[in-house]
């Protein structure tokens, strides 16, 4: 059996694979230029990205130096203000209270068994051993003041002799109870170029063939998706970034308003301890005046003397009661009482001044 060889097949497929071999340079370039522009568009959107994510981090960080710049001055304020009324309790400590007890303790066989301000002459007593513990007290932190321990000024205004002794180590009573905090920064995203546009311009310079071209146009869609996939992440990050600065603000306004509080706080007490003490001083320098005229034992004094050394106890203790109150809890927090002593203090003042001013000595 013979074969017939048939022309007519080879014929048509060499006609036929020319003509595919024809069109596929033409082809392959379509292909090229399509995912060379894909690639180019998603470089440009990286880079629109990037600069949004540079713009969203910047702004952010911008936003807490500023707050952190506000906020340091309150707690400088704050600060201020403690180290005023810590000194003024030492003072008041060091001159009026202790002139105080030396006046009161020159009085002997003194006795009471009813008084307009103490029922018995225990209660007088336990007022004068605390009123005597608290100075002895004042007189340790005082050692701390003059030795140059950091903040002890500052922590006697916020919290009572007896609790700054019972710490280790003094903090400065600002910084712990409104201390600012620091926000972390990062480095700045730098503005990534289009790396498409780039990639296609070499390309198009460095005379290559139409073949080349279409192979490297895979790359550029590859390096546009990659670089557009970064700058999304760095987005995100950014986005993520100003999440935790915006956190972070709400943390130190809390902090800001506590600062402001506590300055508030400490204001007033030491405006209102001035206005005791600057009285209370004065009568004190009376009694004992009186003491140096009538002399010193209770049974020859006259009655006047002994209100006065009355109610002079009175005073003290009220005194003493502010100095020792704290301003700050072990939190860091205003001290809910502090406002209550203080508001029952402003009450009762005036009531013992007018009771002190009817009697004359």
């Amino acid at each position: 059996m013979q074969f017939i060889k048939c022309k007519s097949f080879s014929y048509y497929w060499g006609k036929c694979k020319n003509e595919v071999d024809g069109m596929a340079i033409p082809l392959l370039f379509l292909a090229a230029a399509a995912v060379s522009a894909w690639g180019v568009r998603k470089g440009k959107n990286a880079y629109n990205m990037n600069q949004m994510a540079e713009q969203i981090k910047a702004k952010s960080e911008e936003t807490v130096k500023e707050f952190e710049a506000k906020i340091s001055r309150d707690i400088k304020a704050a600060e201020e203000s403690l180290e005023t009324l810590g000194r003024r309790k030492q003072e008041i400590y060091e001159h009026s209270l202790k002139d105080f007890v030396n006046a009161f303790n020159r009085i002997s066989n003194i006795e009471v068994t009813e008084h307009h301000f103490f029922e018995s002459m225990q209660m007088v007593q336990e007022s004068m051993d605390s009123i005597e513990k608290s100075i002895s007290e004042s007189d340790e932190v005082k050692t701390l003041i003059t030795s140059g321990v950091a903040g002890a000024l500052g922590a006697f205004g916020a919290y009572s002799a007896m609790n700054v002794l019972s710490v280790t180590g003094v903090a400065s009573a600002g910084a712990a109870t409104a201390g600012a905090g620091t926000v972390a920064t990062s480095a700045g995203i730098g503005a990534m170029g289009s790396i498409g546009t780039g990639i296609a311009g070499a390309a198009l310079t460095s005379g290559l063939t139409i073949v080349a071209s279409a192979l490297i146009a895979p790359a550029l869609g590859i390096y546009g998706k990659v670089a557009e996939t970064k700058a999304g992440m760095r987005l995100n990050e950014a986005y993520k970034h100003k999440f935790q600065s915006d956190e972070k603000i709400e943390e130190m306004k809390i902090k800001q308003t506590s600062c402001r509080a506590l300055k508030l706080q400490a204001d007033l007490y030491a405006r209102l301890l001035g206005t005791i003490n600057s009285y209370f001083w004065y009568r004190v320098k009376q009694l004992d005046k009186a003491l140096d005229q009538y002399g010193t034992d209770a049974a020859t004094l006259p009655q006047n003397v002994i209100d006065l050394a009355m109610i002079l106890v009175a005073m003290a203790r009220t005194l003493n009661t502010l100095l020792s109150t704290n301003l700050v809890n072990n939190k860091g927090n205003i001290e809910v009482d502090s406002k209550r002593v203080y508001d029952k203090t402003v009450k009762s003042w005036p009531a013992l001044r007018d009771t002190c001013c009817a009697i004359s000595c």
